[in-house]
């Protein structure tokens, strides 16, 4: 028998022009449907921190009885990664006021949250410096010398402070806002190894690290010798 050649159509090994075109694979299209989720997702959550930080706020700037349950929501929200950039940019005059107030209860957490927000990052040192955080804290420890929990707040609050790029101008602020007298007077006040003095002793030798001059200015304004390195 004879081999019959057929010619192959006109588009046999190309695309044909009337074909529909050809769907998407799924695997592909289901990676792309968990990415639009997750970026809904997240706005969902950008948004709801966003009221959280708007309402805890708030609730810190009324004072008053629900002072204390606002300022522990921010310090909550400044422990939260997606929060903290925009808390740091709204809350920082709210939080700096309300180391000034009278509220004890107020006061520590706020205290925490200023750490927090501070700790490694010197863009947020630096606004926390010009909102005028270092003369909140000589106010703070003047008023609440006596609470164990807000001292040591302080403290952590001054270490995260003199670290850091930029610390050298920060430590120098610091000495002109009094804050070595503040700190040797509440070490006056406690005795031992209790957690104000371990803090106000961290705090003092990160202010005064690596400076002869530092060193012999805090033990001029009562500070204790041992505390230094």
């Amino acid at each position: 028998r004879k081999n019959v050649h057929r010619s192959p159509e006109p588009w046999v090994g190309t695309e044909d022009p009337d074909a529909p075109p050809p769907s998407e694979p799924a695997p592909h299209r289901h990676r792309k449907n968990v990415q639009r989720s997750r970026r809904r997702s997240e706005l969902r959550a950008e948004v709801a921190a966003a009221t959280s930080i708007d309402e805890a706020l708030e609730g810190v700037r009324a004072g008053g009885e629900g002072a204390e349950a606002a300022a522990r929501s921010v310090l909550r929200l400044s422990g939260e990664p997606s929060c903290c950039g925009e808390l740091a940019v709204r809350g920082l005059p709210a939080l700096v006021e309300c180391l000034r107030s009278g509220d004890v209860q107020a006061a520590r957490p706020c205290a925490k949250a200023l750490a927090r927000l501070c700790a490694g990052a010197a863009e947020r040192q630096d606004a926390a410096l010009a909102a005028g955080t270092l003369g909140a804290v000589v106010d703070c420890l003047a008023a609440h010398g006596g609470d164990p929990s807000a001292v040591a707040a302080c403290g952590l609050l001054l270490q995260h402070l003199a670290t850091g790029v930029g610390a050298a101008a920060r430590r120098a602020a610091a000495m002109e806002a009094g804050v070595l007298p503040a700190v040797a007077a509440v070490a006056r006040r406690w005795d031992g190894d209790c957690a104000a003095i371990l803090a106000c002793r961290a705090a003092v030798r990160s202010l005064t690290r690596d400076s002869a001059a530092l060193q012999s200015a805090a033990r001029t304004q009562g500070v204790p010798a041992q505390w230094l390195l």
